[in-house]
């Protein structure tokens, strides 16, 4: 049963969020029993809040650069490259279609990680730094450990561990989803380790991220 309901205030209490909603239609008390959970008593749902936030300048700039990026590889105009890609991204998420004129903040940041996981798959440089042109800096390094690119120039890269594993301990028995990684090149990396991070991560506005072990396992590092 999909229903679209209205949240008019909450309240946290004990650890939890408490939610007040209404529902634009008279639900039945046989519907509800019908989905509701044998075990626990509760009617379990997902909420998925939509985004009424449009787009921001900044946003579509990056969207743009991006897609510029993309044309001076595949030799294609940015026109074609843009309505090509956002049909491709409205299949794989299964959304309606958008115009990046209009379409909501989260949209347009999924969009743009889409964009820049692409240019990550097939090698595609970008004219500015990908730091700086990602509007989820959280995907932006899990896709540079995915890819092993490093997060701040770019080149290749090879997976930092922030957070020291000790001498003598064997990385294959790690779980690597408790410590900070980050993906630098060879050349970052030992400046890092010369530097310290906590200047290294100053000077180069960046740190790492902790991974689930699903992602460590998409990753691919042992």
């Amino acid at each position: 049963m999909h229903k679209l309901a209205k949240i008019h205030r909450f309240k946290h209490h004990e650890g939890q969020t408490l939610i007040y909603a209404t529902i634009d239609e008279l639900v039945s008390e046989d519907k509800f029993n019908q989905f509701r959970n044998a075990n626990t008593g509760y009617l379990e749902v997902d909420i998925d809040f939509k985004d009424n936030r449009n787009i921001s300048v900044e946003q579509r700039k990056k969207i743009y650069a991006l897609l510029r990026d993309i044309s001076r590889y595949n030799g294609h105009g940015v026109s074609r490259n843009k309505e090509t890609l956002k049909n491709d991204y409205i299949v794989e998420k299964r959304i309606e279609p958008f115009s990046l004129s209009d379409t909501s903040v989260s949209n347009a940041r999924e969009f743009i990680s889409y964009l820049i996981e692409l240019c990550f798959l097939y090698d595609i440089p970008f004219k500015n730094k990908g730091i700086h042109m990602t509007d989820d800096i959280n995907r932006y390094l899990y896709l540079c450990l995915k890819f092993r690119k490093c997060a701040i120039t770019g080149v290749p890269g090879e997976v930092h561990h922030i957070d020291t594993i000790g001498a003598g301990r064997d990385r294959r028995h790690v779980d690597h989803s408790q410590h900070r990684l980050v993906c630098l090149s060879r050349e970052m990396h030992i400046k890092a380790h010369s530097m310290g991070w906590e200047e290294f991560a100053a000077l180069h506005h960046i740190d790492g991220i902790r991974l689930t072990a699903e992602q460590v396992k998409g990753i691919k590092y042992k």
